[in-house]
């Protein structure tokens, strides 16, 4: 796949997640609180939340504290270099609001709650959906804290961005030259409008997609190369990225999996 294509899908996908990161009110976006929560905590103490033997079962008071730290440590750091006020800003602010209680949005009345009804509430009609109270800071032009949510959202763009090239050189590896595959896989991730939705939010998922592709299009590679020199050392990076991605999202073990049976097919010199 020629390198101009690439960059062409990349920046087509990097358009479209900025289109969501501007158009998306904040707090909108799945569990964008509760992750918000666990960056805020990062920020702040400086150290891991502790584990609870009652509810909730973490000292961090949102759930989201039983994920691994990484993409939130990032996040932390951006955060704390884009927030005028660093460590004293939404960090540490106890009246900086996150998002309305759904109690709050009921008794504000209707003309000023806005619902959001998520997959959950659709299949089990116990589930109350979210709420999000409009606030006039997040209207243009920007006010703060809003100016530096919707900066913090940008963190998780180049992850994505990340994705979607790495997505194109694993399809690479399947096809002989001048075929349509790189092209057409890059293109099927990264302009796919979920994907797009969720690459500017502040959560745990953009990072875990962009070390996912680049695991696995390492294993990919490391399994084609076979019994070629340099097999120990690309059997570390591997063990590295995998390592990262385990610190980012549970969900990384089959990625890791993967490239667990790319270093084994190597080893057996099968190409």
């Amino acid at each position: 796949m020629p390198r101009a294509e690439r960059w062409a899908v990349v920046g087509a996908h990097v358009a479209l997640a900025l289109a969501y990161v501007l158009a998306v009110p904040v707090f909108e976006k799945p569990d964008e609180p509760a992750h918000l929560e666990y960056v805020r905590f990062l920020a702040r103490e400086r150290r891991l939340p502790r584990p609870l033997p009652v509810f909730p079962f973490h000292e961090e008071s949102i759930w989201q504290g039983v994920n691994p730290p990484l993409s939130y440590a990032w996040a932390a750091a951006v955060l704390l270099a884009a927030d005028p006020r660093g460590r004293a800003g939404i960090a540490s602010d106890p009246a900086f609001h996150l998002a309305a209680d759904p109690a709050e949005a009921f008794a504000a009345g209707s003309e000023r709650r806005i619902p959001r009804y998520n997959l959950r509430c659709l299949l089990f009609r116990g589930e109350e959906p979210n709420f999000c109270l409009p606030d006039a800071r997040d209207r243009w032009p920007l006010r703060y804290p809003y100016t530096v949510l919707r900066a913090l959202r940008l963190a998780g763009i180049p992850w994505t961005a990340l994705a979607v090239w790495c997505t194109a050189l694993a399809a690479a590896l399947a096809q002989r030259p001048g075929g349509p595959w790189p092209v057409l896989a890059a293109a099927c991730v990264g302009l796919n409008p979920q994907f797009c939705f969720l690459a500017g939010t502040f959560s745990n998922d953009p990072m875990a997609d962009g070390l996912a592709a680049l695991l696995v299009w390492l294993g990919l590679r490391h399994a084609a190369r076979g019994g070629a020199p340099g097999g120990t050392g690309r059997a570390a990076v591997l063990g590295l990225v995998a390592g990262l991605g385990l610190l980012t999202k549970q969900t990384m073990f089959a990625p890791a999996a993967l490239a667990a049976a790319g270093v084994v097919a190597a080893a057996r010199g099968r190409g």
